[in-house]
């Protein structure tokens, strides 16, 4: 079962009624769906960069970086690629978006 917090900052990627990512902390830590393919999760990241823009005005966030993949850090996993095609760079053990690439 599925369980992800209510809170602000928390969000589950859904496809064709289907849980795929789930994105908690501002998308600090992301958890893959066992049954989500490999397209699925391409498609899901490619929507990361739209984090950079949910709160305009409020709390400009000028990064997005995604520390755990799976619970694992994100650099040390196939989520080093996925996040690679949309623009994310290594940072240490974590993957980074930058706004200004945006």
């Amino acid at each position: 079962a599925l369980a992800l917090p209510r809170r602000l900052g928390n969000w589950i990627v859904v496809k064709a009624g289907r849980p795929i990512l789930t994105i908690e902390q501002h998308g600090k830590r992301l958890t893959p769906m066992p049954s989500a393919s490999p397209d699925d999760l391409a498609q899901a990241a490619a929507r990361l960069p739209d984090l950079l823009r949910l709160r305009p005005g409020r709390d400009i966030r000028h990064k997005l970086t995604v520390e755990t993949w799976d619970g694992q850090p994100a650099a040390a996993t196939v989520a080093r690629q996925i996040l690679e095609a949309v623009g994310f760079v290594r940072d240490y053990q974590a993957m980074t978006l930058y706004a200004v690439w945006q």
